[in-house]
C-alpha cells in the first residue's frame, strides 16, 4: 500500500469535501468505517505528488474547520494539522510613487 493515503475524516460531508476537491486528480474510494469515514487517495509516482497531495489536504482540514486529521501511509499513522492562516507572513504594502 505504499501507493495510497488513507485520510480519516469524521462526517460524510467531510468525505464529500475531499471528494469535490481532491477526486479529479487523484482516484481512490470511500468508505465509512466505525467511528469514521476513510477517504483514499492512489498515487501514480510522480516524485512531487505526495507533498501535493498532503498540503491540499491541509488547506482543505482549515477550510472545513477541522484542526487536524488522522492519515495513514507506510503502514504508519500520521497527523495532518490544519494550515495556520495566521503563519501566514502579511504582504507588504505597496510603496507609494
Amino acid at each position: 500500500m505504499d501507493d495510497v493515503v488513507r485520510f480519516e475524516l469524521p462526517t460524510f460531508e467531510d468525505i464529500e469535501a475531499f471528494c469535490d476537491r481532491l477526486r479529479p486528480r487523484w482516484p481512490g474510494w470511500s468508505l465509512y468505517d466505525e467511528p469514521a469515514w476513510l477517504f483514499t487517495a492512489d498515487l501514480s509516482g510522480a516524485a512531487d505528488e505526495l507533498p501535493t497531495l498532503l498540503r491540499e489536504a491541509q488547506d482543505l482540514v482549515a477550510e472545513l474547520g477541522l484542526s487536524a486529521i488522522s492519515f495513514w501511509l507506510d503502514d504508519r499513522v500520521y497527523i495532518l494539522e490544519a494550515t495556520r492562516r495566521d503563519s501566514i507572513a502579511p504582504v507588504a504594502p505597496a510603496a507609494s510613487v
